[in-house]
């Protein structure tokens, strides 16, 4: 049986490898990286690829994601990137590859570099080993936060800021690379700009929308999903005298239309055309998520309401971000903590006791100094 059952895995593997070549996928000296997570993760793991790489002084690798198209958009200028393939390739991708990382809030080394990536004696691989090794021991800390990654990220987000670091730039403070900002050349399409007759620079873009994967329960929004954006927006077009259009980005499955907005483009535009309108938007308007992590990339600051998500964590310096008046910071407390609120609350209190007037003021009065001083 146990002779059988070995011809069965090789025939298994073969016909895989059959299927990986005919991808253009073979043995190589490249890395095979998986990766999970929404859009904004992709754009923090496409930073530290490039960084990685910028630090040893080059190679090559793959990434394998649940979209390749997305990964395609958001790897396609990091220098090294070969090509973004679907994730159940990976299992048999890092076997034909040098090395394999899994790549999230952590980093899970799958394969090492071996005996066929040492005999090279590229001082590369060697660096690539260094690095992953004392990334295991400095990560020790978090071992089980690791093992048991998302159920114990709050305890990480909290551990990073203790130690003055954020989503942005955690891996690289854990493996002792450079971070080389927040920058990042995101593949997108600008044409949606003349389509909607909008002028780069004069328009708004807000965002209400979240991770699908989270859906609420029926009837219920996210936790994270800040409702009192009409009124923001109202108080704003008071404040504004009609210098800005006010623009809404977004899925139909999880983005609700906002009162008052001039073009309301929810399930309109794919996601390159929203990534083009983040690349030329005065500034943007969110809750925490993928949006947030796209426009810093193309160096377009944000003004984020938090609620459940650590601001610390997931706020950039560069931002207006806005931390709970109660509450807050709860996020992976519970399985279901971004479709129920942990506390029990129908609207969970740390985003609705903003007050919406307060908020507009402070965004007002935040671009007026940006205006000023733009590079505050």
């Amino acid at each position: 049986m146990a002779v059988f059952k070995a011809l069965e895995k090789k025939i298994r593997h073969a016909y895989k490898r059959r299927k990986l070549a005919s991808s253009g996928i073979v043995e190589n000296d490249d890395g095979a990286i998986l990766v999970t997570g929404g859009l904004g993760d992709l754009i923090v793991i496409a930073r530290f690829m490039r960084d990685l790489l910028q630090h040893l002084g080059g190679g090559e690798f793959s990434i394998f994601y649940s979209s390749p198209t997305v990964a395609e958009m958001v790897f396609k200028s990091v220098p090294g990137f070969k090509g973004a393939y679907p994730s159940h390739f990976y299992k048999y991708a890092k076997d034909v590859c040098l090395y394999g990382l899994k790549i999230n809030q952590f980093i899970y080394v799958e394969k090492w570099p071996g005996h066929r990536a040492l005999a090279k004696a590229d001082k590369k691989i060697y660096e690539l080993v260094r690095i992953l090794e004392a990334y295991e021991k400095k990560i020790e800390p978090l071992d089980v936060v690791r093992s048991h990654h998302p159920f114990l990220d709050g305890t990480l987000g909290r551990y990073a800021a203790i130690k003055g670091r954020s989503r942005n730039d955690f891996l690289h403070y854990v493996t002792g690379v450079g971070y080389g900002g927040d920058k990042l050349a995101l593949s997108c399409d600008e044409t949606v700009l003349t389509q909607h007759d909008l002028i780069a620079g004069k328009y708004i873009t807000i965002h209400n929308g979240y991770d699908e994967a989270m859906q609420g329960l029926p009837g219920r929004r996210a936790t994270k999903a800040y409702p009192g954006w009409s009124d923001v927006i109202s108080y704003l077009m008071e404040k504004f005298g009609g210098d800005f259009k006010f623009v809404q980005i977004g899925t139909t499955k999880t983005s609700e239309p906002i009162s008052g907005v001039d073009v309301n483009l929810i399930g309109k535009t794919s996601l390159a055309e929203a990534l083009g309108l983040l690349a030329n938007t005065a500034f943007h308007l969110d809750n925490e998520g993928g949006f947030v992590h796209a426009a810093a990339a193309f160096g377009k600051k944000s003004c984020v309401v938090f609620g459940p998500t650590s601001v610390d964590y997931f706020g950039y310096s560069s931002n207006l971000n806005f931390a709970p008046l109660q509450c807050g910071d709860c996020w992976w407390s519970e399985k279901t903590w971004m479709m129920a609120c942990p506390k029990g609350d129908l609207a969970p209190i740390c985003m609705s006791a903003y007050d919406a007037e307060v908020l507009a003021r402070n965004i007002h009065n935040w671009w007026e100094n940006q205006i000023i001083s733009p590079s505050v």
